[in-house]
């Protein structure tokens, strides 16, 4: 008996224990049984879901989900059965008590008992909607960049910092005039390493540029119809 009763207190000791410190993350741990019932959850579901720990305690995890996002969490479940895996970073969108939208990133796995048996699963949900605003924000300002450069009479090359032809707007192509268009050149033409840049004088002032400095290019001739080192 006293044996009974110190494993009893060795197991309220830790499971007190696992409270406390999910109760410190700012992310809700949770656990349902096979249907998808919560049956547990804990951390912080008030600040990210809206509701409490006895709210969620008993309903069906895709009831808090409007009907798009709710065929993701059954897929999820779904896939998590059949793969008998853990997933990682799923993403949906959920709406608050209040009616905010809340983008969630969980990380859940099926659980099963010793003869194998499907009894639930265990994930955890963190609230990523400050980092996806800020993801659609870069976005749309990159869209908008991108317009105002295919639109602008003057040519735009863009490299990265081994030298590397990365992007060319529509004034470079008509420039140019290659058959293939500007798929000839982006990803292939490396502006440090050109020959042809070099017998131009411009590479000194680009590898000036490339070392922080801002620099204006002197004029230059060229001729598009003529052989480069692209054709």
């Amino acid at each position: 008996i006293t044996e009974d009763v110190n494993i009893r207190e060795t197991l309220e000791k830790s499971e007190q224990r696992y409270k406390g410190l999910t109760h410190l993350v700012a992310d809700l741990v949770w656990e349902t049984d096979q249907n998808g019932i919560y049956t547990y959850a804990s951390g912080n579901p008030l600040e990210i879901w809206g509701y409490s720990e006895e709210e969620l305690v008993g309903s069906a995890r895709i009831s808090f989900f409007n009907e798009d996002q709710s065929k993701v969490v059954k897929e999820t479940f779904v896939k998590a059965i059949s793969e008998k895996a853990t997933l990682k970073n799923i993403e949906t969108w959920i709406e608050k008590k209040d009616g905010e939208p809340v983008c969630l990133n969980t990380n859940m796995t099926p659980f099963y008992d010793k003869d194998g048996q499907l009894q639930g699963f265990r994930g955890i949900d963190r609230d990523v909607t400050a980092r996806k605003k800020t993801e659609n924000e870069l976005k749309e300002t990159r869209d908008r960049f991108y317009q105002v450069t295919e639109q602008s009479p003057s040519v735009y090359e863009l490299y990265d910092i081994n030298g590397l032809q990365i992007e060319v707007n529509q004034a470079y192509e008509d420039l140019w005039q290659f058959p293939e268009g500007r798929s000839r050149t982006v990803g292939s033409f490396n502006v440090l390493q050109s020959k042809e840049v070099e017998e131009t004088g411009l590479l000194t002032f680009i590898n000036r540029a490339y070392d922080g400095e801002l620099v204006v290019l002197p004029p230059y001739e060229f001729d598009p119809s003529g052989e480069t080192e692209a054709q």
